[in-house]
């Protein structure tokens, strides 16, 4: 009986984290939309200036834990918006960088009031937000792990070790 309850247990977490992870998706793209982003490109836009000359598709898609085919087609379709552009390496023919225009510069730096995120998790006490920054914190880990990504490029991913 008590593997069952575990079970459901860990069913009702994984539930919540999905829930939780695309209601705040939905609360930031309906913020984003006064400026005429998403989520996922505010999300590229901040790792592109994170990155700054290391703007590689590749790059990015390591950092972000997607595919870099799906990275790709996300930043043609911001390229096509002028809200990046494409510089060539000029030591690499074959490898292609991406900087913020003006436009993405200005998108970019509205979309960090992240004024959504404020008020929801200001919400919580200090000691919910340091909780759950340690639980997902090593959730993070753990999943990292399970899809075999090596421990030395587990610190790229880290948000804070951009």
């Amino acid at each position: 009986m008590a593997d069952r309850r575990s079970d459901n247990d860990y069913f009702i977490i994984w539930n919540l984290i999905r829930l939780v992870s695309h209601a705040i998706t939905r609360l930031r793209n309906e913020e984003l939309a006064q400026y005429g982003i998403t989520n996922q490109q505010s999300a590229m836009l901040w790792m592109i200036d994170r990155l700054g000359s290391r703007a590689t598709p590749t790059e990015i898609a390591r950092r972000l834990l997607r595919e870099p085919a799906s990275i790709s087609n996300i930043l043609c379709r911001m390229e096509k918006q002028g809200l990046i552009s494409r510089v060539n390496d000029i030591r690499r023919y074959n490898q292609v960088r991406f900087k913020l225009t003006e436009d993405g510069r200005k998108k970019y730096h509205s979309a960090m009031k992240r004024e959504t995120m404020r008020r929801v998790v200001s919400r919580l006490s200090k000691r919910q937000r340091r909780e759950l920054r340690v639980a997902l914190s090593a959730m993070r880990d753990i999943v990292l792990e399970e899809l075999g990504v090596p421990e030395n490029q587990r610190a790229l991913i880290d948000p804070l070790n951009v």
